[in-house]
């Protein structure tokens, strides 16, 4: 009889808190963050949809052309981007949905004083067949000019 309170009471507890496809959304965000904060580009690759697009000045276009871009950013020891999901949203048929937050870009300027650049963030994903969240977009918005670092 234990045995089987021992399961029902596991069954209902994994029913009752199961994350929220938006919690899961947001936590495969932080999961990124974290990973590029430690890995930096290598960190990045897994999170890209092979079609993905980051539209800059030139867009880029392509997982290969934005690791190549990030790979170039993060060879440069003082170079590093990190940012805080603060909300997600998963649309109604469930495969697509994006996250939201603030980021912080910090780097060295043409003088070499630390410098970085605050903004927000949006990241347009999108669910695999494995279910996986992948970037198919991502893009972001910038607070104001660069200024010392603190």
């Amino acid at each position: 009889m234990a045995r089987v309170l021992v399961c029902l009471f596991l069954l209902f507890s994994t029913i009752v808190f199961a994350a929220t496809p938006e919690e899961q959304l947001l936590q495969t965000d932080r999961d990124f963050q974290h990973a590029t904060e430690t890995k930096r580009a290598e960190g990045m690759a897994p999170y890209w949809a092979e079609n993905a697009v980051v539209p800059q000045n030139p867009p880029l276009a392509g997982k290969q052309a934005i690791l190549l871009h990030y790979q170039k950013a993060f060879a440069d020891p003082d170079f590093s981007l990190e940012w805080i999901p603060t909300k997600a949203e998963v649309f109604a048929a469930g495969k697509l949905g994006y996250t939201v937050g603030n980021y912080v870009v910090r780097f060295k300027d043409k003088t070499g004083q630390r410098m970085q650049q605050e903004g927000t963030y949006i990241t347009v994903w999108k669910k695999q067949d494995d279910g996986s969240w992948k970037v198919i977009e991502d893009t972001g918005s910038e607070a104001g000019p660069p200024h010392p670092a603190k």
